[in-house]
């Protein structure tokens, strides 16, 4: 029977695959059955065949690939910096206080484009899910779990910079999670 806990892990920073196979022996020893990749815009640009080796490796080891768009147009979270919306500042987003926000606003053209291309290079690299990390734009969540392709529907809860109690702030946000992804008939993840 197959476990209804997934076990996975976030790998970023390192790009050698001969380091890589060590990292992937102890996440295979933590029984790990997934893996996110983050693909920023520097790896789309210089190591897009790195990390395609990085996936086959995963794939071969048996996990599940994800890959994140880590830092991509500084729309999605990450520390990993978007030369796209530091080039295009005309393009980001505007805050309601009239403010340029570090982010590119996606519903421009050329931030689609450039999207569809980061989709493509993932597809092409071999990712099995597109994760899509810590969003930086501002809508209800009942809007996002309703989206007809999203397959699963998750969040960080970032307790410690609330300062709250681990039990209770993650609880609520995990009924939350649940909640939603019941009433879309997503797969909830925390």
């Amino acid at each position: 029977m197959e476990s209804l806990i997934r076990t996975g892990i976030s790998y970023f920073g390192n790009r050698n695959p001969r380091h890589f196979l060590a990292d992937l022996e102890e996440m295979k020893s933590h029984h790990c059955n997934f893996i996110v990749h983050t693909f920023s815009e520097n790896d789309q640009l210089f190591y897009k065949y790195t990390l395609a080796e990085l996936i086959k490796l995963s794939k071969a080891a048996g996990l599940e690939v994800y890959v994140d768009p880590w830092g991509v147009l500084r729309i999605f979270g990450g520390e990993a910096t978007s030369d796209f919306a530091f080039k295009h500042r005309e393009i980001c987003q505007i805050l309601h206080t009239g403010e340029t926000a570090p982010g590119a606003c996606l519903n421009h053209p050329q931030s689609r484009e450039f999207m569809f291309k980061w989709i493509d290079d993932a597809v092409e690299i071999g990712a099995a899910v597109l994760f899509w990390d810590e969003p930086h734009f501002f809508i209800a969540w009942s809007k996002v779990a309703a989206i007809p392709s999203l397959d699963i529907f998750g969040t960080d809860p970032y307790w410690l910079w609330f300062k709250k109690p681990v039990a209770e702030f993650v609880g609520d946000f995990s009924r939350e999670v649940m909640q939603m992804a019941r009433q879309f008939h997503k797969e909830p993840q925390i």
